[in-house]
């Protein structure tokens, strides 16, 4: 008990012994006990609805903080009905004829040769040039036989090979293309090749004739490249200039056209004339 309620116990037994408690007495002493009981009840609540408040936030505390710990463990897993299908299933083709059956490796090749067909045959990245040798050979210059180093080539995935003068000892892979170049600012000297595949020289020559008359005024005439015994059928074309010798040869092998142009300053021509000779009857 608490020391109120001592002393009130204490009164009551000192007045029931000494004397006798009017009804007055009485009727304060009952309301006394009843606002302390009152009192103790509302401090006895209070306390209950502190400590249940507590308990149910500490509870809500570690609920959050269990929660958390396990969604960082658990590895992501995506719903099944996402995951692709294509892929054959155990005992899935079974029963079926081999022939039948297409696997997704298959699918994926024929999609990408699909793909391919609407695109050039060759790329940039597999057509390649490389130089396989040096020899000497003998070429008119002026009317006399005269010995010049070359340079031997072979165009990959073509399998063509070639021989270029020395005097063009630089080149360069632009696109489909390969330049052979002097490197010469002040006499620029360049035989280009290049292949076209699944063509006819007559396509070729063609349009190549409508490029030039957009680029130059004077072109000449096309005409066959005549010389002996020379075993592909081949058109060339030139510009009527005085200050250059530009134009073009182009040869059908095989399926393909191989094309030849030529650019260099006017007053090279005696030695250039005999070289890109050279270079025609080197190809194979």
């Amino acid at each position: 008990m608490s020391h109120n309620e001592d002393d009130l116990i204490k009164e009551l037994k000192d007045l029931k012994s000494n004397a006798k408690i009017n009804d007055t007495q009485k009727e304060k002493m009952k309301m006394a006990l009843q606002k302390h009981a009152k009192k103790k009840k509302a401090r006895s609540k209070a306390k209950h609805t502190i400590i249940w408040f507590t308990s149910a936030a500490a509870i809500l505390l570690c609920g959050i903080l269990v929660y958390s710990m396990i969604n960082q463990q658990q590895p992501l897993t995506m719903p099944a009905e996402e995951h692709s299908s294509e892929r054959s299933q155990p005992g899935e083709n079974e029963g079926k004829d081999p022939a039948d059956v297409t696997t997704l490796d298959e699918e994926q090749e024929s999609e990408e040769e699909d793909t391919d067909s609407d695109e050039e045959n060759v790329s940039p990245e597999e057509f390649k040039v490389d130089q396989v040798g040096t020899e000497t050979t003998t070429i008119m210059l002026e009317g006399m036989e005269s010995e010049i180093s070359v340079q031997n080539y072979q165009m990959e995935p073509y399998g063509i090979t070639y021989s270029i003068a020395e005097l063009l000892d630089y080149y360069a892979i632009e696109g489909n293309k390969v330049r052979h170049h002097n490197n010469n600012s002040d006499m620029p000297i360049s035989f280009t090749l290049s292949v076209m595949e699944d063509s006819t020289i007559d396509q070729i020559a063609n349009n190549l004739e409508t490029e030039y008359k957009e680029q130059y005024t004077n072109v000449n005439e096309q005409q066959e490249y005549m010389n002996n015994e020379y075993p592909y059928p081949s058109i060339a074309q030139s510009i009527e200039s005085n200050s250059s010798s530009t134009g073009y040869y182009v040869l059908q092998i095989d399926a393909n056209v191989l094309v030849i142009e030529y650019d260099y300053p006017i007053e090279a021509g005696d030695g250039l004339g005999p070289r890109l000779e050279q270079l025609l009857q080197s190809i194979q």
